[in-house]
């Protein structure tokens, strides 16, 4: 019955009530909204701002804790809501590759254009290799005019007589006699000739730092090549 007839302390009663009430609804609405519809969370702030302002005006020993929460709450909402407003990007996932069946059924337009994309694209071949007629690779040889240079370079007698780590692609393959051949060996056995000044350091071009190409990371597949 005192409190009945204490009027200030039944007023702060029932503020408190509904400061804590404030606070569960904010609290259901964060938990029910926060995997679903995200446009109704700055809801919460607004209701924790109400709550923390509105004790603070009403019990003093915690004025400046609760006004200190409202001002930071207030600050998080302006950011939440300027975030919200942006427009949302959403991350699509890359788009399927084709895949080529039968490359013999391809143009040879087709087949550049199909080179090309490998060569700079899955084929990574460009973080090493340069392709422009006046660059010189630091790390790879360049592969400009290098049809011109293959058959220049199947009849060197250091390819010949080739003193590397591995001497052919397999057993019975044998050496590239032509431009076409040495391109596939090269691919398929880098370390099979290392073009003078690019081999694995200490190796004294007998190795190579290049992977075999059909081999991952370079390809996933060996259909790519």
């Amino acid at each position: 019955m005192d409190l009945l007839k204490n009027k200030p302390l039944l007023f702060k009663l029932w503020i408190g009530l509904l400061g804590a009430i404030l606070v569960l609804l904010a609290l259901n609405n964060y938990r029910v909204n926060f995997s679903g519809n995200s446009r109704l969370l700055p809801v919460s702030l607004g209701l924790f701002t109400a709550a923390t302002f509105m004790l603070g005006i009403y019990f003093q020993k915690v004025r400046v804790v609760m006004h200190g929460a409202a001002f930071m709450i207030v600050v998080a909402a302006a950011f939440a809501g300027f975030a919200n407003w942006l427009p949302q990007t959403i991350g699509e996932p890359p788009a399927l590759e084709e895949s080529v069946e039968d490359i013999t059924s391809l143009s040879p337009q087709e087949l550049a254009d199909l080179g090309e994309k490998l060569t700079f694209g899955k084929g990574k071949c460009s973080l090493c290799h340069v392709f422009g007629s006046s660059e010189h690779g630091e790390r790879a040889p360049n592969m400009f005019g290098l049809a011109a240079r293959a058959n220049e370079i199947v009849q060197l007698d250091s390819y010949k007589n080739r003193d590397t780590i591995q001497t052919v692609a397999y057993d019975g393959s044998g050496i590239a006699e032509n431009a076409v051949e040495y391109m596939a060996e090269s691919h398929a056995c880098p370390n099979c000739y290392v073009s003078p000044g690019y081999g694995k350091r200490g190796t004294n071009d007998r190795e190579s730092p290049m992977p075999a190409i059909h081999k991952p990371p370079p390809c996933e597949r060996c259909l790519r090549i």
